[in-house]
């Protein structure tokens, strides 16, 4: 019986380690953010490399010729969050974009932007918490991003109270925007919004992150994962996704698949 307890907390030992270094790796900002998961999508870019070169050297002219804004706002939890607007004298509106996850708005969004802004669009980039210039040591895969969004919204409300804005995000970015989209209210000025492959919700997205970093299937881990998520970065995996959400609101969207 002795034998049989020392192996069952053993085991639970093993498994707690194991959930939470699962966690760290899908959640917890490193450094180095081209884990595998974003090298391979380098290599699905690839086809496209021109086009993001084209864009990212347009942002990087108005950067250098100082057409651009550093602006910073804080979040609801108080971190400070940065993005890059780019302002068209001539706007029509203001395009909000938002990059994926373990992603940047260089590798993500620059390739749109000069065309956007062609169409008479000022342009805000925003970085993600944990990502870039913005403050945060967690992914919460859209949960509280897109709490985030929300304040963005408001800041653009605030000093550009005439624009309409339209959301536009992809993978994560798309997810985010989603799940922003049960508080964005009518006085907002948001018109639409582009999603280009949003997953439904933060928990079959964190699986999927276990099967592709780990080969395995992560069902027998994720509810342990849910925990360390809730004690240490404060929020829940089934706190809200996308379809809710999005019958909350009446707001147009665009899907991309």
């Amino acid at each position: 019986m002795k034998i049989f307890l020392i192996v069952f907390l053993i085991i639970i030992i093993i498994y707690l380690l194991v959930t939470f270094i699962m966690f760290l790796l899908v959640s917890k900002k490193f450094n180095n953010e081209l884990l595998p998961m974003s090298k391979g999508l380098n290599e699905i870019l690839k086809p496209y490399q021109s086009i993001i070169d084209k864009g990212s050297k347009w942002v990087s002219d108005k950067i250098i010729n100082d057409e651009t804004s550093d602006l910073y706002i804080k979040s609801k939890d108080g971190l400070k969050l940065h993005g890059l607007f780019i302002e068209n004298k001539k706007s029509k509106g203001i395009i909000l974009e938002v990059h994926g996850y373990r992603s940047t708005c260089e590798r993500d969004l620059y390739a749109s932007c000069h065309e956007y802004y062609k169409m008479g669009y000022s342009i805000l980039l925003i970085d993600n918490r944990t990502s870039n210039l913005s403050e945060g040591s967690y992914i919460t895969f859209g949960i509280r991003e897109s709490e985030d969004i929300i304040c963005w919204i408001k800041y653009l409300n605030e000093k550009y109270p005439k624009q309409n804005i339209i959301l536009a995000g992809i993978s994560m970015g798309a997810s985010t925007i989603l799940m922003s989209l049960k508080d964005v209210k009518d006085e907002n000025n948001v018109k639409c919004c582009l999603v280009d492959s949003g997953y439904i919700s933060a928990y079959d997205e964190v699986l999927y992150c276990i099967k592709h970093y780990f080969h395995i299937n992560g069902k027998i881990f994720i509810h342990m994962i849910n925990m360390w998520c809730k004690l240490i970065a404060k929020y829940s995996l089934d706190e809200k996704n996308t379809v809710s959400c999005m019958e909350k609101s009446n707001i147009p969207i665009l899907f991309v698949p």
